[in-house]
């Protein structure tokens, strides 16, 4: 008997099994439909947002308004069109303007945003470190020139570029798109700033000949940027990512996350196949024919690998034309779900395995009823694992449903193959590890012992 007959075979069994296609198909995508509707809030208008932590960058070297300014006015319009003494005065007026100050004391440090989102500042390297070990939310990224184009769009009529960039951790879904408000925040405050300071500086060239116009310029426009940046903070979010990142709404999320933990109870139904064989003679019958255990061990494991994939095609072609649900690009997705199947399927070897060196089915049952429930906690199968306690987000890859969660998620997300590639090796490596101690405790299973005491015992197994 080939592989592939032992495969066709417990695969009509399983799919003509009613108990095992409501488990793996019908309660996911009941689920999915529950959770993603009576959950919407946790991602919604009003969410109950868990505190995080940024990394901030500084790419820019010190530099004081009068140096910027400086250089800003040098062979500027504004700055040739000014007497001497208006400009002196207004760069001594800017010399008061401390930007670092604004943007890490008044901005950052208001207390409606340090309540959820508090910073450190850090090297590139260590920003990247804390993300790669699940440390930070996200990086915020001040460039270059960030001292200078901000006294010079505050205090000049010269535009200066002005970009922040904002690394999301694509293992959180909520609070990285918090820190791209914010910071989107900040730089629409600036923008404010700058019109305020337009009008200003239009109206005193309009009138340039009265000579309190052009005593008050200065003071003009360093009220305009107390006004507004001292103007009361308002902190909403809106259903915005980062550039390149797509948002994770609540039907994603349930989509994936259910999805995820009944992928385990695909691997605990194919868990009973070894002992159900061997308490109704099958088993030995193929023994006798000469099919190794090796072959019926590699039919159980392929066989379960194509009940993840029939579950994975189910339940993502629900949640995209029921739901709505985007998954992203159909390469990765093709990619994720056949290491995820893998890795699923080296686990449920191993459970095979264990139940029938135990000849006790209770033991599939105590995963199915007990671990598979506490691994869908930690993997964050329930509740997104940003909101659990610290000490559970560390646990969070080590479940194989946790692992196959982000790499599903970060394709929904838009994230690159290169930010995929951990998840993939971590399931790769899952199988792997599963499918080795799977064999190991097969090859030790040299003889079998009597399941009950009318069945014949099969030597040599």
């Amino acid at each position: 008997m080939k592989i592939s007959n032992i495969l066709i075979r417990d695969l009509k069994v399983l799919l003509s099994d009613k108990k095992t296609l409501a488990t793996i198909l019908l309660m996911p995508i009941i689920l999915t439909s529950i959770l993603s509707f009576a959950l919407s809030g946790v991602f919604g208008d009003d969410p109950q947002i868990p505190s995080f932590q940024v990394s901030v960058v500084k790419n820019y070297e010190s530099m004081t308004a009068e140096m910027a300014l400086d250089d800003a006015l040098n062979g500027n319009l504004f700055g040739d069109f000014l007497p001497d003494e208006t400009l002196e005065t207004l760069k001594s007026n800017a010399s008061q303007t401390d930007i670092e100050a604004i943007f890490f004391n008044d901005f950052l440090g208001h207390e409606d945003i340090k309540a959820m989102m508090t910073y450190s500042i850090d090297t590139m390297d260590q920003a990247k470190q804390k993300l790669k070990d699940n440390e930070t939310s996200a990086i915020i990224v001040l460039p270059e020139n960030f001292l200078k184009a901000s006294y010079t769009n505050m205090f000049t009529t010269y535009h200066s570029g002005l970009e922040i960039e904002v690394i999301r951790n694509p293992e959180r879904s909520i609070t990285p798109s918090i820190a791209v408000s914010i910071v989107e925040g900040y730089l629409d405050r600036m923008a404010a700033t700058n019109i305020r300071k337009n009008i200003a500086i239009e109206t005193y060239i309009g009138q340039v000949g009265s000579e309190q116009n052009q005593d008050g310029l200065d003071q003009t426009i360093q009220n305009s940027i107390e006004t507004t940046m001292n103007a009361n903070l308002q902190v909403s979010f809106d259903d915005e990512t980062a550039k390149g990142q797509d948002l994770v709404t609540s039907k994603s999320y349930y989509s994936v996350s259910m999805l995820t933990l009944f992928l385990l109870f695909s691997a605990g139904r194919g868990s009973y196949m070894l002992l159900e064989e061997k308490r109704e003679f099958t088993y030995q019958r193929m023994l006798t024919a000469g099919v190794t255990k090796w072959k019926i061990l590699a039919g159980k494991f392929f066989v379960i690998f194509c009940i993840v994939i029939i579950q994975l095609t189910t339940l993502i072609l629900f949640s995209t034309f029921v739901l709505g649900v985007s998954w992203g690009p159909v390469g990765q997705l093709i990619l994720v779900s056949a290491f995820t199947a893998f890795g699923v399927a080296g686990l449920g070897s191993l459970l095979g395995v264990i139940t029938f060196v135990s000849e006790k089915t209770r033991v599939a049952g105590l995963f199915e009823s007990v671990i598979f429930q506490v691994m869908g906690l930690i993997g964050g199968a329930y509740i997104p694992v940003e909101v659990l306690p610290d000490e559970i987000q560390l646990l969070s890859k080590i479940p194989i449903n946790g692992l196959a969660l982000k790499a599903f998620l970060g394709v929904m997300t838009g994230s690159s193959l290169n930010d995929l590639t951990e998840y993939v090796i971590l399931l790769l490596a899952n199988g792997l590890i599963f499918g080795g101690i799977a064999i190991y405790l097969m090859g030790r299973k040299g003889e079998n012992k009597h399941v009950s005491s009318d069945q014949a015992q099969v030597v040599g197994a």
